[in-house]
């Protein structure tokens, strides 16, 4: 699992994440300590949630007002290159952090309760870059490859638009 697309290095509280975060999953399983899962199970989720800018504690949630948008995703499958197989992605284009400081956003793929299971497993974790939350921030802007492939991704259905 990997961030194809990183959120702005810096932004306004409250802005909208631009570039939205893109986050790849190759094949169709992913494992951890309790094996491997099958990615295309309804029951598999992506979860967004802000850690430090450290990776290491969690901050939203527990804070319901850090975070806002969308913070879960189905992973939809796709592959983008010829020849290359059981992709999957994740997108989240509506996030905002709505306080200052200097954060990271965890995207979680979760395995969500079933009947045999009776709480979720995190399956695979992965952070983003940091990004300063500032009044001052620049606007943000893509580059030519984030612009590449988020439209590639847009065609496939993956996001709305970029």
């Amino acid at each position: 699992m990997n961030v194809i697309v990183q959120p702005p290095s810096a932004i306004r509280p409250g802005s909208l994440l631009h570039p939205p975060i893109v986050v790849r999953l190759e094949g169709h399983r992913a494992q951890n300590a309790n094996g491997i899962v099958n990615v295309n199970d309804a029951n598999i989720w992506a979860l967004a949630s802000v850690v430090s800018a450290d990776g290491m504690v969690a901050l939203a949630p527990p804070q319901t007002n850090l975070l806002s948008g969308t913070l879960v995703d189905s992973v939809h499958t796709a592959s983008m290159e010829e020849g290359r197989r059981g992709m999957g992605y994740m997108a989240f284009p509506n996030l905002a952090i709505n306080q200052a400081g200097d954060y990271r956003i965890r995207v979680s793929l979760v395995r969500m309760p079933t009947i045999e299971d009776s709480e979720a497993i995190n399956v695979q974790s992965i952070v983003t870059r940091v990004i300063r939350v500032d009044s001052r921030a620049p606007a943000p802007s893509l580059g030519p490859e984030e612009r590449d492939v988020l439209a590639s991704l847009k065609e496939r259905g993956v996001v709305k638009s970029i």
